[in-house]
């Protein structure tokens, strides 16, 4: 899904300067319409108070139930007219889509003057807005309890995730639009509301499971099953709901069903998630779902294979092997020539630590090709490292060995994802423990760094990270198939009965690694990202999120790059060095570098530097970079947004050479520009550089409010003291700052309490001085004065 509209206006201010002006109609339907209700989850419908209105023709209709569904944001003429005449529209399309937006508004506000513009369908950027809150429209608020559930998820409260995830799926009544022509339904913009309801069902269906609660998700899953009766993800889900509810014979025959099904209709066997669920159901081991259920959500399948010769301490399969060149959906590539050894391997540009283990120095395209921040020098985190150590001792209990009652085999590979503001150590983490326990896996290591916030890169497609395993596995790239859930069951396939580490580093989000997730017991997966990706942790992900080190791990950490003896003998100049890095490891290593640089100079010269630097960043930047200039602030009026137009040779402050979204790549100069001439690509990024790949990332509206936090007084804040820096409903704005926490950009330190990290402040701060006009912080302040006295502690 595509944002979160919680209001009227939201989503529609384009430059910082507009948000806040656009935030004055958001208000407006509160008091000129509060009592209308529009519903399109099921037949469309608009009530004032109990009353029904006649909504009139049916392409009238479809316009409503479009402007509904984007309810918040506003619609172009064109996309209006293609989605009301999916075949060809007629010459008078524009002026016939007037008329209907005319009758809608004399509709929704009966008593409006001729040619008032009213306030509920409004004219916005050649097109229609249709202006209403949260709570008046089914589809926000089922978006708004969906990700109420994501968040619960990704924090471990499954009960509470389950509640929200049915309280959402409590607001579906049927088929999205109904009333409409059937050709209009069937446009991709109702098609991804019903994808969006039948993602919630799995995900309420995965967070049932893990607190035992299956029966009440039942219902929706049929619901949902009744809308794509071909969704293998969706009958893995009822068959594993059924069983958790005692229906297990019931459940059998769910299976059995859908089994015939898909051999009628596509001449297909169950995939590997079905025919896992059905095996746990015969076992009786409906538990908690392992992430493999959730892996592949769509409907096409898998059939088994493995490789031959597998580790002497994985039992071997009975019966041949199959073709591991057979993808899930028929795609098939032609058969492996010789034999095929199960090769150990390290797919990264790091040194292995296992003897039989090969460098595949080829690989280096599609990973990251800095080593590790620290990977020389790791301390601390013995939490977390326990934590680590609890997982994996689960995930290879035994292995290799009949199960017993007091060690049975593990039943689903173990996921851990490892998520923390930008800076905090989560690949350093990941790749240190990746060296401790590589041992404990005998069939090999891969590691693929997925680029998912590279300053210049787009995110690594699953398919081309799906293509480089494959090929480090020994699949030649003559005989990968060419779909990715293709490559996807050649890749578990493949790695079936086998113990394999693997370790994706910097993941931009959930469908981003799900392809890339073993389904093999024994196989123990280690994900790194910036963003919480609650999705992956509803499906049986364990989260484990970095927080900054204490004190004293973040002394040791400096001691460790800097010398012992050097900070023992300064101890107050490290203690400040410290306090003055915030204890963020990036922080840290950046000053560590250059000490390590300049042997001869005392720490206290250094803690010098560190207290009369201008701006708190200055003092973070590689040892190599050229210095920063700093361009002044803008001028009055200027709103550019710092997320896209930096040039390589002259670039934005903090920006990086270039501007990325999800799945393209944005920049201005040469096609593949450069590192900077005076930069080497191992050194540590500087502070700016690691807090603007976050930045880039943020839809306009989250990176205004992201700036003007920075003009808080107090150390932490309320949502209510956001929205009024931002001049956004409280509403909207509890959902903007939701979603700078789980991008780590903000942390809740307690419920409805949000504080940023002092670094992270000061980044704020001066993309604010430089990009938000003068007039509009003077604004956002008075607003914030006129709000009350400012919350937090000074």
């Amino acid at each position: 899904m595509t944002g979160h509209p919680g209001v009227a206006g939201a989503g529609v201010a384009e430059s910082p300067g507009a948000a806040g002006r656009g935030a004055a109609a958001t208000d407006r339907p509160g008091s000129a319409g509060a009592s209308l209700r529009f519903e399109v989850l099921g037949p469309l419908r608009v009530r004032r108070d109990e009353e029904d209105l006649d909504l009139g023709f049916p392409q009238q209709r479809a316009l409503l139930a479009l402007l509904v569904v984007r309810a918040g944001r506003p619609v172009p003429a064109g996309e209006i007219v293609d989605v009301l005449w999916p075949q060809r529209a007629p010459a008078s399309a524009r002026n016939v889509v007037r008329r209907y937006a005319g009758s809608l508004r004399r509709l929704l506000e009966p008593g409006l003057p001729p040619r008032a513009p009213g306030h509920r369908l409004l004219r916005r950027a050649g097109g229609y807005l249709l202006a209403a809150a949260e709570e008046e429209v089914d589809l926000l608020r089922f978006r708004a309890l969906t990700k109420r559930g994501k968040r619960a998820a990704a924090t471990g409260r499954s009960e509470v995730a389950s509640r929200h995830f049915v309280n959402a799926l409590g607001e579906w009544r049927g088929p999205v639009g109904m009333g409409m022509p059937a050709a209009v339904r069937e446009h991709a913009v109702f098609a991804e509301v019903e994808r969006e309801l039948a993602a919630t069902a799995r995900m309420a269906a995965d967070a049932a499971l893990l607190c035992g609660s299956s029966e009440q998700v039942l219902p929706r899953l049929r619901q949902a099953l009744e809308r794509d009766p071909l969704d293998e993800s969706l009958h893995a889900a009822l068959v594993l709901a059924l069983a958790a509810s005692g229906h297990q014979a019931e459940a059998l025959t769910a299976y059995e069903r859908v089994r015939r099904l898909l051999a009628e209709e596509l001449g297909v066997a169950p995939g590997t998630g079905l025919a896992a669920a059905h095996t746990r159901v015969l076992r009786q081991e409906w538990g908690p779902a392992g992430p493999q259920a959730a892996a592949d959500p769509s409907p096409a399948t898998t059939r088994s294979a493995t490789l031959p010769g597998p580790s002497a301490s994985t039992p071997p399969s009975a019966g041949p092997p199959a073709d591991p060149a057979v993808g899930p959906d028929g795609d098939r590539a032609d058969p492996l020539p010789g034999p095929h050894p199960a090769p150990a391997l390290v797919l990264s540009a790091l040194p292995s630590t296992g003897d039989t283990a090969r460098r595949c120095g080829d690989a280096r395209p599609c990973g990251d090709d800095r080593p590790p921040l620290g990977s020389g020098a790791f301390v601390g985190r013995r939490s977390e490292l326990g934590r680590l150590a609890e997982i994996t001792d689960a995930a290879t209990r035994r292995a290799g060995t009949a199960p017993t009652a007091d060690a049975p085999a593990p039943d689903a590979p173990a996921t851990v994802l490892i998520s923390g503001m930008p800076g905090v150590g989560k690949s350093a983490l990941a790749l240190h423990w990746a060296d401790q326990v590589a041992g404990r896996f005998p069939d090999g290591r891969l590691h693929v760094g997925l680029r998912g916030f590279d300053p210049v890169r787009a995110p690594l497609d699953p398919a081309a990270a799906l293509r480089v395993m494959l090929a480090a596995l020994g699949v030649p790239a003559a005989r990968m198939p060419v779909r990715t859930d293709s490559l996807a069951g050649l890749y578990r396939s493949l790695l079936a009965g086998r113990r394999l580490l693997v370790v994706l580093d910097d993941a931009a989000d959930t469908e981003q690694v799900r392809p890339l997730l073993p389904a093999s017991p024994g196989c123990l997966t280690l994900v790194t990202s910036r963003h919480a990706l609650s999705g992956l942790i509803a499906s049986g992900t364990h989260p484990l999120r970095l927080d900054l080190p204490s004190a004293p791990d973040a002394r040791a950490m400096l001691a460790a790059r800097t010398g012992h003896a050097r900070s023992a003998a300064e101890p107050g100049a490290a203690d400040e060095i410290v306090v003055r890095c915030g204890r963020l490891p990036l922080a840290l290593t950046l000053v560590a570098t250059r000490a390590a640089a300049r042997p001869d100079l005392p720490l206290s010269a250094l803690v010098s530097e560190l207290r009369h630097a201008g701006n708190p960043l200055d003092a973070f930047t590689g040892t190599t970079a050229t210095p920063r200039t700093h361009p002044g602030p803008a001028a009055p009026g200027h709103t550019a947004d710092p997320r896209s137009n930096p040039t390589p040779t002259q670039q934005t402050p903090g920006t990086g050479p270039a501007a990325h979204d999800r799945g393209s790549h944005i920049h201005t100069g040469p096609a593949h520009p450069d590192p900077k001439p005076d930069t080497h690509p191992s050194d540590p990024p500087d502070l700016r550089t690691a807090f603007a790949r976050s930045y880039r990332r943020l839809a306009p509206q989250s990176a205004r409010l992201f700036r003007l936090l920075s003009l808080h007084p107090g150390r932490d804040l309320t949502p209510e003291s956001a929205a009024a820096l931002a001049g956004l409903p409280v509403r909207r704005t509890r959902l903007l700052l939701d979603g700078l926490a789980d991008a780590h950009l903000v942390a809740e330190r307690a419920p409805g309490r949000y504080a940023q990290h002092d670094l992270l402040r000061a980044f704020a701060a001066e993309l604010a001085a430089t990009y938000d006009a003068p007039e509009d912080r003077r604004a956002a302040r008075r607003r914030l004065l006129d709000h009350g006295s400012p919350s937090g502690t000074p």
